[in-house]
């Protein structure tokens, strides 16, 4: 069996992909009503995957060298204020030959707001942390790169995909959209 591990799991898609797959899942995240409705579905479905509610800048309750893979999904790096403790973090708990895979939306189209349907620059590209009713950070291609190596990773692979509006949902929100769903993303 592959061990899994899904930091920041959010609505546990992909942890519940990776169980479907045969993989051992853990799941964390640091709601806990996320984590309720993920173990509320598993047990429906009497799926094993075993959920912590944990930061996933500190999953020090988490075995170092445990891990075959780790995977983050699109939009986790926005709640995340120290990339480098993050990754710190999925090296120490990944096995010496284990891989970390992420997918996450380009932070190229954040600078942009189309709510008039004419495309405006409303931040600049180097404005990392964003405050409004929800704060968030903003990393930029080189931040992640620079802290994945800086963690201790090797980096095998980097790929940059296409992405249109309609098929990507709630990561291509402009800023003014992230503060009205504020609420929503909190749960």
């Amino acid at each position: 069996d592959i061990n899994v591990c899904v930091p920041s799991s959010g609505d546990n898609l992909a942890a519940f992909a990776f169980y479907l797959l045969g993989a051992k899942v853990t799941s964390c995240d640091i709601s806990c009503k996320q984590i309720e409705k993920a173990e509320k579905i598993a047990q429906e479905n009497n799926w094993s995957i075993d959920f912590k509610v944990l930061d996933s800048m500190d999953l020090s309750s988490l075995a170092a060298d445990s891990f075959d893979l780790v995977y983050t999904s699109n939009g986790v790096f926005v709640w995340i204020s120290d990339l480098y403790v993050m990754f710190g973090e999925f090296h120490r708990i990944l096995k010496q030959d284990g891989s970390y895979i992420f997918f996450e939306t380009h932070p190229f189209n954040r600078p942009f707001d189309d709510n008039d349907n004419r495309l405006k620059i409303v931040k600049h590209y180097n404005d990392i942390h964003i405050t409004g009713k929800l704060s968030n950070y903003h990393w930029r291609v080189h931040d992640l790169v620079n802290y994945l190596v800086q963690s201790g990773f090797r980096l095998d692979y980097m790929d940059e995909l296409l992405a249109e509006k309609d098929t990507i949902g709630a990561t291509w929100w402009n800023l003014s959209e992230w503060d009205s769903k504020s609420d929503v993303l909190q749960n």
